[in-house]
């Protein structure tokens, strides 16, 4: 077999485009009751102006907490801007704030991540409510909730509702971590337990379901389109209690309804205009309603009766959400409207449908106003998104899952990609910023980056953006920054309203870039595999490159016995690399050029992937080595950059068997020997015997795996078949012919 020296050069090029409030006063009636409160002589902390999960709730007392994020920080602050509770929850981890902790009031919620909440205390109290997720809707795969204890005589239910069929459902105590049910449901179908009772429950599902607890009226029923506003409904009717009523409420005039169980049977159904309400006694049955225009419908105590219902839900209006600018509620004698607003110079006109009086209310931002009841329907208009609670009774009762107004208001954030960049001293370095809106937000949002220290500079292309653009920063530094890791926070701002996040810079002293061959160190004969050019360390990452140029060599040799190698054969043409192979005596030249824009993403190892087409008949035991001979780069931003690297070694080995079939023992470098690769004799040992087609034996191989056509005396055997048999401690594992040819 022949040594040949092959020396090759790999050329890359790679691109890159880089692209203080006071409490309202006017047109409030004498009669009303509840006082409008603010936080007018209040310092706000200074995280609330950035922080982009805030939410304001009320509560007759107690509020329950679900983390639907890794660690979801959360703080709690009264009216007067005093912090009530501050902790930090995992993904599926619940807490219960009882009212001696959150007494009765409205709070303000911050949280860094996603979370859901219950108003009241569901562990000491009747309730009724479906389930939210962390962005505030009914429906959803992950849904974690609460089944309370009950505080009547009536019979506690859970039930999960599915939206489509085949809908596999799994139910977990969040307490024992155990299942309590699984299984599958289809459209319309539920599961039901009474068993259920004090348990705090993670409900998880492959396709969008509802969960509701029941033990006493007062909620509000989900839509089948994950609303709260629609035209198909599935849900719990009501337990045999005498004040309970299913309520049917029309935005549009002409509404079709059919009210019927979900075994089919009949209940009622008609026509309602705008504002008119259909109200249904159901008790005991599972619920399903249609109708031709979208309705809401809720489940409470809707009796003309002077004795007071214990009871609180959050009204749901025509967004299908709790916070809305219109709403039409059923309220009783003696109850109460609690409304919260979101924004300054809020207009609210509450009317009552039968009796057709009206009164107005002018609300500031995170004010609350409670308005009482008398029995009948009530209209709700404001001039801007307000949360509304219906409620009864004097005494602290009932919960329900709040709207969380950061979900559903429009809102924008700013988002930094990549989050972290990395630079010698003097270098420069660009990474994007987007804004994204949320709810239809699409104002401009005014950009810009704080601390800048000494020898720090930003600079934003463009300043200002909408949702949906984005725009290029680049930090550029000075020889005299230190060395060390420090923290940028990229400010959007719109009005009073800010958004931040944050970038990671890192310098380092060392502008030397690694690199280097990453492969299996063996590789199979007939086989395609990767060789990874990974450029790039964590403690050294490669920045955003404009243009990038590399240069491989063969290291040591590759053995071929001299036979040429032709195009295609070592390397596979695919992907975005285009190879081409030349092969001489003395060298095998390969070239590849990177045909599409390649990304390279600052703060990682990145790799360029060379595919090699390694023939079946690739001589035993070639062995190959990559070094570098020549590496250099340029980035976005025109620094330049060098790297350096060690040599990579790989050998490519014949597939598992017995290969050539035939073999010309001629020393010609071609086929001159038959290897026995057969991994029970290669690992366990043992003896290869080959006969003549007398059944004579010609020569006994132990341990070897080579037969090079000669005899136990050296000399070659004449032309012919020759029988072999593989034994591995006395027993026989492979048997077969090869030939030999002259």
């Amino acid at each position: 077999m022949r040594r040949c020296a092959a020396g090759w050069t790999v050329i890359l090029c790679i691109f890159q485009t880089l692209s203080g409030l006071e409490p309202a006063s006017a047109g409030i009636p004498a009669e009303w009751t509840g006082p409008v409160s603010g936080h007018s002589s209040v310092s706000v902390p200074l995280n609330v102006s950035t922080a982009g999960n805030v939410s304001k709730v009320f509560t007759f007392g107690g509020l329950v907490f679900f983390s639907y994020s890794d660690a979801c920080t959360l703080q709690v602050y009264d009216a007067s801007w005093q912090i009530r509770w501050s902790g930090i929850l995992y993904n599926g981890v619940y807490r219960n704030l009882v009212e001696s902790v959150i007494p009765e009031g409205h709070y303000t919620i911050i949280g860094t991540g996603s979370y859901s909440v219950i108003s009241g205390n569901p562990a000491t109290r009747v309730v009724g409510y479906f389930a939210l997720d962390g962005s505030s809707r009914p429906l959803s795969r992950d849904l974690l909730t609460y089944m309370c204890r009950g505080g009547l005589s009536y019979t506690n239910h859970f039930f999960v509702w599915a939206y489509e069929d085949r809908t596999e459902v799994s139910v977990e105590d969040l307490q024992s971590r155990q299942i309590i049910w699984k299984g599958t449901l289809d459209k319309g179908g539920s599961f039901r337990s009474q068993s259920i009772n004090d348990r705090y429950l993670r409900v998880t599902a492959t396709r969008p379901v509802s969960a509701q607890t029941y033990d006493d009226c007062g909620f509000f029923y989900p839509a089948a389109n994950n609303s709260f506003y629609g035209v198909e409904f599935y849900g719990y009717g009501n337990n045999p209690n005498p004040m309970a009523r299913i309520c049917i409420m029309a935005y549009e005039d002409g509404t079709r309804f059919r009210l019927e169980e979900t075994n089919g049977r009949l209940i009622r159904e008609g026509f309602l205009d705008r504002g008119m309400m259909q109200v249904e006694i159901v008790e005991g049955k599972s619920i399903y309603l249609n109708t031709s225009r979208p309705v809401t419908l809720c489940s409470m105590p809707y009796v003309d009766a002077d004795q007071p219902y214990y009871h609180l839900m959050e009204v749901k209006g025509p967004s299908g959400t709790g916070i809305d600018y219109e709403f039409f509620t059923p309220c009783i004698n003696n109850g109460h409207l609690d409304f919260l607003a979101f924004t300054d110079h809020t207009q609210i006109v509450v009317t009552h449908m039968e009796k057709g009086t009206s009164d107005t209310v002018v609300m500031q931002a995170d004010q609350h106003y409670r308005y009482p009841t008398v029995f009948g329907l009530y209209h709700i208009q404001s001039t801007e998104r307000i949360s509304v609670i219906e409620s009864g009774g004097s005494v602290q009762c009932g919960a329900d899952f709040m709207t969380l107004n950061f979900n559903v208001i429009p809102d924008f954030q700013i988002r930094v990609e990549p989050d972290s960049l990395a630079l010698p001293p003097g270098y420069a370095a660009a990474c994007s910023v987007f804004c994204e809106g949320r709810y239809g937000f699409d104002e401009t949002v005014d950009l810009s980056a704080y601390p800048l220290p000494d020898g720090i500079e930003a600079d934003f292309q463009p300043a200002s953006i909408v949702p949906g653009q984005g725009s290029l920063l680049r930090i550029r530094s000075s020889l005299h920054v230190p060395s060390g890791k420090m923290t940028l926070n990229v400010r959007g701002s719109w009005e009073e309203r800010v958004r931040e996040d944050t970038l990671n810079l890192w310098f380092y002293s060392a502008p030397a870039i690694p690199i280097r061959v990453s492969a299996a160190a063996v590789q199979t004969a007939g086989s395609v595999f990767p060789v990874d050019i990974v450029m790039g360390a964590e403690d050294s990452p490669v920045p955003p490159m404009a243009s990038f140029s590399l240069a491989l060599g063969w290291d040591e040799m590759l053995e071929t016995g001299g036979r040429p190698v032709e195009a295609g054969e070592w390397f596979e043409e695919g992907g975005n690399v285009d190879l081409s192979v030349k092969y001489h005596r003395d060298s095998l030249r390969i070239t590849a050029e990177l045909t599409d824009n390649y990304h390279m993403v600052s703060g990682h190892g990145e790799a360029v992937r060379l595919h090699f087409a390694a023939p079946r008949n690739t001589p035993s035991e070639t062995r190959i080595g990559l070094h570098f001979i020549g590496s250099a780069g340029a980035d976005s931003l025109g620094n330049q950059w060098t790297f350096s690297g060690e040599p990579f070694f790989f050998r490519v080995v014949p597939p598992d068997g017995v290969s050539p079939n035939a073999i010309t023992p001629n020393d010609d470098g071609y086929n001159d020997r038959v290897e026995f690769r057969i991994p029970e004799y290669m690992e366990k040992g043992g003896e290869i015997l080959i006969y003549d087609i007398w059944g004579r034996r010609v020569r006994r191989l132990r341990d070897g795996r080579f037969w090079d056509g000669r005899n136990d005396s050296g000399a070659l055997v004449p032309p012919g078949s020759y029988l072999y048999v593989v034994r591995v401690r006395a027993r026989v594992i492979r048997r077969g012919m090869v030939a030999v040819i002259r």
